[in-house]
């Protein structure tokens, strides 16, 4: 019975502890797959989104380069000089004032260069930051990939472990068979003791009884 008691409750335990085992792996492994979901889902708006703005700052980069064509080609033609023709002082001042505006308008497109310039850079510099978070992303998606290997794994392992726990409830089964097999065969040895026991009670008695009959024999 104490050797039955023990494998009943080392059975148990490991039932317990298998038992555990599993519900956890099935928990990570629940966690697991949300996680790479939301991976998912994430690399997805990202990548849209870099893509959109990548697009995005294509398109201003090819229109900027339109008009700094255009102002260079602007700047080029008012820095040339202007033809000094022969006329009257009403037609030079005339002359000199248009001169005064294109000037002004060359000093405009001057700073628009600049700005356009400015613009240019931080683009460039957008367009490098921008690289940088793909990068970010494509080694996220390489961690999704060990996560979903991880998750693989873990499946493998309940998947194992669901095996073992069949085993160990087959192994439960036939130990349990085997303890009453044991019990049957320890009535029916405590029959056969007591059988025998009561057999030679009686032959006592009868020894007993033939000693006596002797004794008074030889008394007599």
């Amino acid at each position: 019975n104490y050797e039955k008691e023990k494998i009943e409750q080392e059975l148990s335990r490991i039932k317990l502890q298998s038992c555990k085992d599993a519900k956890q792996h099935e928990e990570e492994c629940q966690k697991l797959r949300i996680q790479n979901e939301k991976l998912q889902e994430q690399k997805r708006k990202t990548e849209e989104n870099l893509n959109q703005k990548v697009n995005q700052l294509s398109n201003q980069i090819k229109n900027n380069k339109v008009k700094y064509q255009k102002i260079i080609e602007e700047n080029n033609i008012l820095k040339r000089p202007p033809p000094k023709p022969v006329v009257d002082n009403s037609e030079e001042k005339k002359l000199e004032q248009k001169v005064h505006i294109l000037e002004e308008e060359l000093d405009k497109n001057s700073r628009r260069l600049e700005i356009s310039e400015k613009f240019k850079a931080k683009s460039e510099l957008r367009i490098k930051e921008l690289e940088a978070e793909k990068i970010k992303n494509e080694s996220n998606s390489k961690r999704l990939k060990e996560l979903q290997i991880s998750h693989k794994n873990l499946q493998n392992d309940k998947s194992r472990l669901s095996v073992e726990n069949s085993k160990l409830n087959d192994a439960l089964t036939q130990a349990e068979k085997q303890c009453a097999s044991f019990n049957i065969q320890l009535k029916d040895l405590y029959k056969e003791i007591e059988n025998k026991d009561a057999d030679n009670s009686e032959k006592i008695k009868e020894v007993e009884k033939e000693l006596l009959v002797i004794i008074l024999h030889l008394l007599s």
